[in-house]
């Protein structure tokens, strides 16, 4: 599952790109190129990793867009004691890349205009910034003075149960983050009716339809931002109306269920695509049963053939006079025969190319014997495919009561050298 790239960090961060961090992007770009499936939750993060990494898309084996979802709140609202003010709600790590530096840049002129709004921020609030202190620290010492500073309140970190809290409380919310991949904290607030304020970046846009369940604008523009939320924060109707939008979306298209559906698809995809390859390597290696057809393509049975359980939990193809088994196999290919040898046994006779290769005599006087194997070494063929066939020959040893054959299984096995081979689907991983 692709989210947030590497190299989106690095450029939103400013960070120094030193050689552990090429070495990093380059394991990042090995790795989705080599998967076996890729998983995109928005089109906007794979359009940043073909702008930022050069992945192209049509190069990768498997490309899936499988939305995020979360496992909508379906309690009543609680009944909270009413407010004397209005909450603005912000969720995420009070960093850069989170957009909380434009926040705290909007919110003096913004309190200061809406003096019944209040400002909560939860998340962690100690992240170091490069020169030195937090955006929390700089904001408080330079705004310690204002009136308004009261009605901004920094909680940090807290659990499930209080986070859940705020969503339920407040009236607006708002990520005006740099990136996301996609972007599941506008739904945990969009599931309790919230209306909500973004950016355009990343999966946002598939996430919060702007104009219909919130607001989005562009990254890093204080102007943007803060015209977004005071449209919101003065225009209850307005507001009130997106985060209907907002809920009803989560409630019935973007959840957990449309999630593990669409997941659900990728899995089966390249569960089969790897039974398929398994299979492949186990007939390059093992064979497979001409028979039954399993793991392979079944020979072409021709003639009385009848299914037949010999003994209590054994299925055999009991064939008589002249009925044959014909299929194709490379020069040198292991033929191994299982059949059952008792008093009522014939001869099979075994022909490639038109050629007698051999003649199996499957009498046996006294008990039964279910599973009598014998391997035969086809002809070797420079050129093409061997026409292969097994004979129910028409006589019999004079001592059998029956000229019929019971066969068990019939294995094809390619050549030795062919089952030495390398296996090219491993060609090409680093050393």
């Amino acid at each position: 599952m692709l989210v947030s790239p590497l190299a989106q960090i690095i450029h939103t961060e400013g960070w120094k790109v030193k050689d552990d961090l090429r070495a990093s992007v380059a394991m990042d770009r090995w790795q989705i190129e080599h998967a076996d499936a890729v998983c995109v939750p928005s089109d906007g993060v794979l359009s940043t990793y073909r702008s930022l990494m050069g992945i192209a898309p049509e190069r990768l084996p498997s490309l899936h867009r499988t939305p995020l979802g979360i496992v909508p709140d379906t309690a009543p609202m609680p009944n909270h004691p009413p407010r004397a003010r209005r909450k603005l709600l912000f969720v995420g790590r009070c960093e850069r890349r989170k957009g909380a530096h434009v926040l705290l840049a909007v919110l003096p002129k913004l309190l200061a205009a809406h003096p019944q709004w209040e400002c909560h921020l939860v998340g962690n609030d100690n992240v170091p910034l490069v020169e030195g202190g937090t955006l929390k620290q700089r904001f408080l010492a330079q705004h310690r003075d204002a009136p308004w500073l009261s009605r901004v309140f920094f909680h940090g970190e807290v659990d499930e149960a209080m986070l859940q809290h705020h969503y339920q409380t407040c009236d607006l919310f708002v990520a005006p983050s740099l990136f996301e991949s996609f972007g599941l904290i506008y739904h945990e607030a969009m599931q309790y009716g919230k209306a909500v304020v973004g950016c355009r970046t990343g999966g946002v846009p598939e996430v919060v339809a702007d104009g219909v369940e919130g607001l989005l604008v562009t990254p890093d523009s204080e102007e943007e931002l803060f015209t977004a939320l005071k449209r919101l924060m003065d225009d209850d109707e307005l507001r009130l109306r997106m985060g209907e939008a907002g809920r009803q979306r989560v409630h019935d298209q973007m959840n957990y269920r449309t999630m593990a559906a669409d997941l659900e698809g990728v899995y089966r995809e390249v569960i089969e695509r790897h039974g398929a390859e398994a299979r492949r390597r186990r007939e390059s290696m093992w064979g497979y049963d001409l028979l039954t057809g399993a793991h392979g393509e079944c020979g072409r049975l021709l003639g009385d053939w009848t299914t037949a359980e010999a003994i209590p939990g054994a299925i055999y193809r009991r064939g008589d006079p002249d009925a044959t088994l014909q299929f194709e196999a490379q020069g040198g290919s292991l033929l191994q025969i299982i059949a059952l040898r008792h008093e009522w046994s014939g001869i099979l006779e075994v022909r490639a190319d038109g050629q007698v290769v051999a003649y199996i005599d499957l009498y046996k006087p006294g008990p039964l014997e279910p599973e009598y194997g014998v391997t035969i070494t086809l002809p070797e063929k420079s050129e093409g495919l061997l026409t292969v066939t097994l004979r129910v020959h028409p006589e019999r040893n004079p001592a059998s009561y029956d000229s019929q054959v019971w066969l068990r299984r019939v294995v094809l096995r390619p050549p030795l050298e062919a089952r030495l081979a390398p296996d090219p689907a491993h060609a090409g991983a680093p050393a």
